[in-house]
């Protein structure tokens, strides 16, 4: 089972209706062998919110993620390229901004969408933020881009859902999260 994330927020029986929303979890890491960690505060938190000792047969293994590899091998140029393909507008002279919030709503499928807050916040980094050195883009949650695309409100400088966050990461100078476990993984 490979993991993704560091779980600071709530997993498991830690959560309110954990004894019944974690079943499909626990039953994922029944079958397997192996559990990937990332390190041994992932490892415990796994142990702990899930209750798997003296019941989990399997091994956890702390080796950090194997979707991580590419921050330490990538050619950004070759990226650069994909991403423009996909639509985004990357000057590779320029430093990268990633603005990456998390998804906010009350149901996955509808989340809480302001387009004008998105404009709203690139206009205030800009004042900020030297131009001429840096560039800002918007990496939404995949539900987020979904409505954005469906409507037609997407721009240039939003990441598309089809991009891996990792490629993304491995070009990034600069984070800009809020509760997201993104920012983990940077």
């Amino acid at each position: 089972n490979t993991w993704h994330g560091i779980p600071l927020k709530n997993l498991g029986f830690d959560m309110p209706e954990g004894n019944v929303d974690t079943t499909n979890t626990l039953r994922n890491f029944f079958q397997t062998d192996y559990l990937i960690s990332a390190n041994n505060f992932t490892t415990e938190n796994f142990k702990s919110a899930f209750k798997l000792d003296g019941v989990y047969n399997g091994k956890i293994i702390e080796t950090g993620y194997p979707r991580n590899d590419i921050f330490f091998d990538y050619d950004k140029e070759q990226l650069i390229e994909k991403f423009k393909k996909f639509g985004v507008d990357i000057d590779p002279n320029k430093k990268v901004v990633i603005y990456a919030p998390t998804w906010k709503g009350k149901e996955y499928g509808d989340p809480t969408l302001d387009v004008d807050e998105y404009d709203r916040f690139l206009d205030t980094m800009y004042k900020y933020v030297d131009k001429d050195k840096y560039q800002i883009l918007f990496k939404p949650h995949q539900v987020v881009y979904k409505h954005l695309r469906d409507k037609g409100k997407l721009k240039s400088y939003y990441i598309p859902a089809t991009i891996d966050t990792n490629e993304l990461m491995s070009i990034t100078d600069v984070l800009i999260s809020d509760y997201s476990s993104i920012f983990f993984e940077s």
